[in-house]
């Protein structure tokens, strides 16, 4: 399932499947660099909530990592943030677990 934000841009994909959300960023743009984590607008967050969604994928396109944290962790870690872009949610990296090689993670 493709998700987009009230502007109708690509935000990321359920795969409900595997009870995932796959955020694609290119981390230059996207990373908040002053807390060196990523937000997602709140809207999305509670779809997640509401369709049981156990975790959340963060993959940069631009580096190739892959960071992975539970709906559940998400939620209480993360803080409200409004850049212009609405009201978003937002998580430090040291929150989530980076996905390597020889670790068990989601194919992108």
């Amino acid at each position: 399932m493709i998700i987009k934000n009230d502007e109708g841009k690509v935000v990321g994909v359920i795969n409900e499947e595997d009870s995932l959300y796959i955020k694609k960023v290119n981390s230059v743009l996207h990373r908040l660099h002053y807390m060196n984590g990523y937000a997602i607008d709140e809207g999305v967050v509670a779809l997640l909530q509401q369709k049981d969604i156990g975790a959340i994928i963060v993959y940069e396109k631009d580096t190739g990592k892959k960071y992975e944290i539970s709906t559940k962790l998400f939620l209480q870690k993360c803080r409200e943030i409004n850049h212009g872009h609405g009201k978003q949610l937002a998580v430090s990296l040291s929150e989530f677990r980076e996905i390597t090689e020889g670790t068990q993670g989601v194919l992108l």
